[in-house]
């Protein structure tokens, strides 16, 4: 056998409690500071893997059925950089050419793509939950 073989693959460790509180806790933060930039409370931030999703919430009737608007990747280094990638109509993610430190992402992101992650998302309808 090659070196580069391994006869068996490992499953993917599963995170602990507190790795996973560790996420929960990020994803909050993430969510907090976009709420600082904006009207931004009704949206959904959750760790999936290694990145962090923002989702619009679903139509009144079915908020849960959550729509994926962007994507945080950490791309490593200290402090800690993250790229950035927004949901594109087929359902893949297209990597923008944003990079930085969290706040500066963020912000960019909020600058770039404002109108997708307001409550009056002309592609989703409106999301506040309320009928105007």
């Amino acid at each position: 056998m090659r070196h580069d073989e391994s006869p068996m693959r490992r499953a993917p460790r599963r995170p602990t409690p507190s790795e996973k509180l560790s996420r929960q806790a990020f994803a909050d933060l993430v969510r907090a500071r976009l709420v600082a930039l904006g009207e931004f409370a009704h949206l959904h931030v959750h760790h999936d893997g290694q990145h962090i999703v923002v989702e619009q919430p679903g139509p009144p009737d079915d908020p849960d059925d959550r729509e994926p608007v962007l994507r945080l990747t950490p791309l490593g280094g200290l402090p800690v950089q993250f790229g950035l990638s927004f949901a594109s109509h087929d359902g893949s993610w297209e990597k923008l050419p944003v990079s930085g430190l969290l706040s500066d992402v963020l912000s960019q992101a909020v600058d770039m793509l404002g109108p997708y992650l307001a409550t009056d998302n002309p592609l989703l309808g409106d999301t506040s939950g309320t009928d105007n």
